[in-house]
């Protein structure tokens, strides 16, 4: 099945629908012209083929994303969390202003035993903080307390306590 994003006046995607494979193929192919003509003249209005996995047209399509012809593929909407981002032209998404921290970098969190003596390791999360222009990280302990507040030195590329 092959999917279709309605595109408004404003290039924001308005739904997507899925198409019979076999209409695609009898009218032009996949991402053809011919094709996205030929489910506008049955559904009415402006349709760009859309990649349920994102390899076509970079991101799958999705309400409220906009229609880039310049990039020929599909951006997410910018939320406001991430005001200081900037748009990947090669992706259409999102890029921090730093990298984020990965690899072995990343911070290992609180590990515990249970009451069965089975290892429990708590999993570390980081996350973008846009006011103070940097990633940050809180852990727990096993009580679900606060045990530790970090911040990533983009300088050093290590993580530095907050």
């Amino acid at each position: 099945m092959a999917h279709f994003a309605e595109i408004g006046d404003d290039n924001i995607v308005l739904r997507v629908i899925v198409w019979n494979d076999d209409d695609v193929r009898g009218n032009g192919g996949s991402y053809s012209t011919e094709v996205e003509e030929y489910i506008g003249t049955k559904m009415g209005g402006t349709w760009k083929q859309t990649s349920y996995t994102g390899r076509t047209r970079k991101n799958y399509a999705g309400k409220g994303y906009t229609w880039s012809s310049a990039n020929d593929g599909f951006i997410e909407p910018k939320s406001d969390w991430r005001d200081s981002w900037t748009l990947n032209t090669n992706t259409c998404q999102w890029d921090p202003p730093h990298v984020s921290p990965s690899g072995d970098v990343l911070l290992t969190g609180v590990t515990w035993q249970d009451d069965d003596g089975a290892t429990i390791k708590q999993e570390h999360r980081y996350f973008w903080n846009d006011g103070a222009g940097r990633w940050e990280s809180k852990l727990y302990n096993e009580g679900g307390f606060l045990e530790s507040e970090h911040y990533w030195n983009n300088s050093s590329s290590q993580w530095e306590d907050k």
